[in-house]
């Protein structure tokens, strides 16, 4: 029940985003949310699987969102960075020292359930997620007037060196 609770206030938060000017990115008006109920599904799953949950990080979360703000205003869904990064050197650049990573995107998405099916649907996008060896995530959705208002989703995955 906690959980319905907290994906319905995800979805809502999604739904009422912030309005951007043109050159900004904003983020669901309850980013918190949004933010825990992602973690919660991904933990979810890893937990289906067998695995340890992950821990929510500060500068991994600075990176995707970054990414995430970064699509939005580019209007397009992608792994490179507008300034030639790879998101390995943004999880770098947020001095975040992993020894492996992974990042996954994703884009038009309305809610927390929609996005995870989308991932978890893709076999790439699911070894992601459920890959024993990362211990870390950090998570990141972005609106920007140039992409039309559709949210722009980010999760980096690492683990500690």
């Amino acid at each position: 029940m906690r959980a319905r609770g907290i994906a319905m206030a995800a979805a809502i938060a999604v739904a009422g985003m912030v309005s951007a000017a043109s050159a900004e990115c904003a983020a669901p008006q309850d980013r918190a949310a949004v933010s825990a109920a992602l973690l919660e599904r991904v933990n979810s799953a890893r937990a289906a699987a067998g695995l340890a949950p992950l821990e929510l990080s500060d500068r991994l979360s600075q990176a995707a969102q970054a990414h995430a703000c970064d699509m939005a205003r580019r209007g397009f869904m992608g792994h490179e960075g507008s300034d030639g990064s790879d998101f390995m050197a943004r999880i770098v650049r947020q001095d975040f020292r992993p020894c492996h990573g992974a990042e996954n995107v994703a884009r038009g998405q309305r809610g927390v359930a929609a996005v995870m099916d989308a991932w978890m649907g893709s076999p790439p996008h699911r070894r992601n997620l459920l890959r024993s060896r990362f211990d870390a995530i950090g998570l990141g959705i972005g609106f920007a007037d140039e992409s039309g208002g559709r949210p722009h989703w980010v999760i980096k995955l690492a683990d500690r060196c």
